[in-house]
């Protein structure tokens, strides 16, 4: 069952879409429901994996999960202003999503799944809650100077490419710095979005996490570089594995349509119930 409705945190109203089983026989009588929160990415990145995410989200609900995705504020069909949405606001809007998840379906076990710059959102969620059972992250971004280094980048070649300027990455640097603010594909990226995100370091969190934390790094190939990142994980505790397909969260040429990462969504399904439900009794974990 998929059900769309807004929630208010704060004063603004968020949309939501949340996920269920279609009855009560997905889950054993008496053992509690298990719940996963979905933390999107940054920008068009949010709506290219719409399709994804929406995929994962009837998948899990058709195994007895939960699922609840949801807009953070400025975003998508929720209120408020995108320029104003920073890091502690979208931590403040997931925990406000958990607390829905469990009202309006009574779960007892809540989960994360967080693609790109979701995943330090969620890490710093898990960081200062009690009731974070697992973290699935996907293609997190680990270093923000570099995502965002990445996105003025892009924004730069979409300039030269499709508008004929002769941009560069330090002029829209310089830009970000003396106006505080920057487009980045139609969305307002602010100077003080990219310095509250610098105060996330995702590392520092995945080293103090006490939370089962599964990730997957996401590409067409894997590379030295990938590899070199799984084994960093792997120090922090991370269970981390390299997934091969197109990255969804990237809007593909015209006219084409990238292929649902079924891999990465059954690894994923098959790592989170692990973690949620007992898996050589078939039971609910309490």
């Amino acid at each position: 069952m998929e059900e769309a409705f807004y929630f208010d945190n704060e004063g603004l109203r968020l949309f939501a879409v949340l996920h269920t089983p279609a009855s009560s026989a997905a889950r054993p009588p008496g053992h509690g429901q298990a719940g996963l929160v979905v933390c999107a990415p940054f920008g068009d990145e949010q709506i290219a994996s719409y399709r994804t995410l929406r995929h994962l989200a009837g998948s899990l609900a058709t195994r007895g999960i939960a699922v609840l995705r949801f807009d953070y504020r400025g975003y998508g069909d929720s209120e408020g202003e995108f320029s104003q949405a920073l890091p502690e606001t979208q931590i403040r809007d997931i925990e406000r999503a958990i607390e829905v998840l469990r009202t309006r379906t009574g779960v007892s076990r809540v989960g994360l799944l967080a693609l790109r710059l979701g995943a330090p959102l969620a890490l710093a969620v898990a960081a200062r809650r009690s009731d974070v059972r697992c973290l699935a992250l996907w293609a997190p971004v680990l270093s923000t100077d570099e995502y965002f280094q990445h996105l003025l980048r892009k924004q730069a070649l979409s300039e030269m490419m499709y508008g004929g300027a002769l941009t560069t990455v330090a002029a829209l640097r310089a830009e970000l710095e003396a106006k505080g603010c920057v487009d980045i594909g139609g969305y307002a990226l602010t100077a003080a979005t990219v310095d509250a995100f610098r105060g996330l370091d995702a590392w520092r969190l995945l080293r103090g996490l006490r939370v089962p934390t599964w990730a997957a790094l996401v590409d067409r190939e894997e590379t030295e570089g990938s590899r070199r990142t799984l084994a960093r994980l792997g120090e922090c505790g991370v269970r981390g594995e390299w997934v091969a397909a197109e990255p969804f969260w990237r809007f593909p040429d015209e006219g084409s349509t990238p292929p649902i990462p079924q891999a990465l969504i059954e690894a994923s399904a098959a790592w989170i119930l692990g973690e949620l439900v007992d898996p050589e009794a078939g039971l609910w974990k309490s």
